[in-house]
């Protein structure tokens, strides 16, 4: 059974990770976008036509191609992957429990990540959130990331960014975890100037 839940992106649903869902985002996890458009191109063409099971066809695979974009790894609180057209997969941080005596099952599915990433030939994994504003909270993803990667013998090859205050749509989306934010120790999550989260990119390349 496919679990549907709102993601962390806002309208975006993301399914949670059962292993035909797995298996169908990996394989097809890059090639959503592109495979959208095109199937709702052939649905307006043959829209006014007799071929109405044909078109019925292509929406229902255009449906599945946008949601096989997004996958939650686990039901409840877990990181949510997003598959780019540029073949970056993108890490959302903010679902995953931000509890201590959750770490271990963070690290979990931060190994997952890696692995399938690294079946789907990603060229890389970026994370970009205000829990990395915190210079400490950064360095330590970092070094966890890389020795995750080094015990499936992946290397990565790493940029950091200087964190930047996010503008007024994405602070209206964060809202949501603001309440979770506060449960972390002070000065974990930096304010910009006007009042709005700063958040820090980090890159994740994949050296092949």
């Amino acid at each position: 059974m496919c679990n549907l839940k709102r993601n962390a992106l806002g309208g975006a649903r993301a399914v949670s990770a059962s292993p035909p869902y797995r298996w169908a985002f990996i394989a097809v996890g890059f090639l959503t976008v592109p495979v959208l458009s095109l199937l709702a191109g052939i649905a307006i063409s043959f829209s006014s036509s007799r071929w109405a099971s044909c078109v019925a066809a292509a929406l229902c695979a255009a449906m599945f191609a946008g949601v096989s974009q997004y996958m939650r790894l686990a039901n409840g609180q877990s990181l949510i992957l997003t598959a780019g057209m540029d073949k970056t997969l993108k890490v959302s941080l903010e679902p995953a429990s931000l509890q201590p005596q959750d770490a271990a099952l963070l690290t979990t599915q931060l190994a997952e990540t890696i692995n399938i990433a690294a079946r789907m030939r990603a060229k890389a994994l970026t994370f970009d959130s205000p829990l990395l504003s915190n210079a400490r909270l950064s360095n330590l993803l970092v070094a966890r990331v890389l020795k995750l990667a080094a015990d499936q013998r992946v290397q990565f090859k790493v940029a950091m960014f200087d964190a930047v205050e996010v503008g007024n749509v994405r602070q209206n989306r964060l809202a949501r975890y603001s309440d979770r934010y506060k449960l972390l120790r002070p000065r974990r999550i930096k304010l910009g100037p006007n009042g709005r989260y700063m958040s820090r990119r980090v890159e994740f390349w994949f050296v092949r």
